[in-house]
């Protein structure tokens, strides 16, 4: 089952005393500049229970029209958002059973505007009025152990990281199994933490973080191992404790870091362009960013899972 991370504070701050997928762009009126830092827009959240208290949000998705998706994992919902914050509907999912893991951890639009969203060992897809259409990884011998993060190519495959059996899965457009592969680099024989979050990049290849990782590690589509970049620490381009990452249509690649928090901006090679790190008490300031939505190389969308926010940002 996947291991989730706790919502309080990172004990960076109280040290410091607080000294922070790919969308369709086929309309982006402009690129945007790559050294610039994002511009903040504006923040919202919402409170999903209904009684003062706001939930869990866990993960992120835009569909082609600029549609949100955020997954609330402590009240088992989908919520779908204008890009502007404005509520536009929300479904619950099915019942959670005899589990207490929160659930969706991970959400993704499929290619043909599905929603795909994990639950336990479990991968579900709903329908636009939030009937759930398919179900998956649950039986057989691919039985998803801990499923963690989602990704979709642009012909359709759908990857799931699963932190437990650290592999990477990958299915067909339509839920059929493919391929999996061993993912993580092995240390001291052994891979010590799981695969948590996925990007598709536009030159054909998959990007993965690991949970508490502070590498980027890209593979190809059929699972080979093209190299890795990232150095741990929390200087200008060095990362500790990755909380998502995301990739735009020229293959910039954007970070959010837990323990330092901040939104980091990389080259597809690595190489460190700019950075967004206001402190949390200033409005648009991260607590805990964490994983991340991007609408047609204009604008990126962040969860701060300590701040229970949704921070946009304009990509100027």
């Amino acid at each position: 089952m996947r291991r989730v991370r706790s919502a309080s504070w990172p004990a960076s701050i109280v040290l410091l005393l607080l000294v922070g997928a790919c969308g369709d762009d086929d309309t982006a009126p402009s690129e945007p500049l790559r050294d610039t830092a994002p511009t903040f827009v504006k923040e919202w959240s919402y409170d999903s229970y209904g009684f003062g208290e706001l939930g869990g949000l866990f993960a992120i998705a835009m569909d082609s029209t600029g549609i949100v998706y955020a997954a609330d994992g402590y009240a088992y919902k989908i919520q779908r958002f204008s890009r502007d914050g404005e509520l536009i509907g929300e479904w619950l999912g099915p019942s959670p059973g005899d589990s207490s893991s929160p659930w969706p951890l991970a959400i993704a639009v499929a290619r043909d505007g599905t929603i795909l969203a994990i639950r336990d060992g479990t991968i579900l897809r709903f329908g636009p009025d939030g009937a759930v259409l398919q179900s998956w990884g649950d039986v057989g011998e691919q039985r998803l152990d801990g499923p963690a993060g989602l990704a979709v190519d642009l012909d359709g495959n759908i990857y799931v990281a699963d932190n437990t059996a650290h592999r990477i899965f990958k299915y067909s457009e339509a839920g059929e199994f493919l391929m999996s592969w061993a993912a993580g680099p092995p240390r001291d024989g052994r891979r010590h933490w799981g695969p948590e979050n996925l990007a598709v990049t536009p030159r054909g290849t998959l990007l993965m973080t690991e949970w508490h990782g502070y590498q980027i590690i890209e593979y190809s589509l059929q699972g080979d191992s093209l190299g890795q970049w990232g150095k741990i620490g929390i200087g200008l381009g060095e990362l500790h404790n990755i909380g998502g990452v995301a990739v735009d249509s020229r293959g910039d690649v954007y970070v959010t870091d837990y323990s330092y928090p901040r939104l980091q901006k990389f080259t597809a090679d690595g190489v460190y362009l700019t950075q967004r790190a206001d402190q949390f008490d200033v409005v648009g300031g991260f607590v805990m960013p964490d994983r991340m939505a991007i609408f047609r190389n204009q604008e990126i969308y962040v969860l701060d899972r300590s701040r229970e926010k949704i921070l946009k940002f304009a990509l100027n």
